[in-house]
């Protein structure tokens, strides 16, 4: 488990604009993000496929905007597994460093 990692994660910038919605993942950064991540989360190593909850696609993994509403780039976005995920934007809603926007 790389803590350090993770702490890293919760970390954003205060002055973020959090009006700013975040780029969407193409085909071709889903491609980039499984070759330099193994298709493994980056914070506790679970392997697996990538999911979309957009489309109720299942699966262990999911793609992490680094920055929230940042850029889809490969600097940008990290491989995480739904757990970790889920935990680092817990952790973001909790501290108040981000709001929850529902889907509309």
């Amino acid at each position: 488990m790389d803590y350090d990692l993770f702490l890293k994660l919760v970390q954003i910038p205060d002055n973020l604009d959090r009006r700013q919605k975040k780029e969407k993942i193409t085909k071709e950064l889903r491609l980039e993000l499984a070759a330099r991540d193994n298709k493994s989360c980056q914070v506790c190593d679970l392997k697996g496929e990538y999911g979309n909850p957009g489309f109720d696609i299942p699966g262990k993994l999911a793609i992490h905007h680094i920055i929230p509403n940042g850029k889809g780039t490969l600097e940008n976005t990290i491989t995480l597994c739904r757990y970790c995920h889920n935990a680092v934007h817990a952790l973001l809603y909790a501290s108040g460093k981000w709001r929850y926007v529902p889907m509309r």
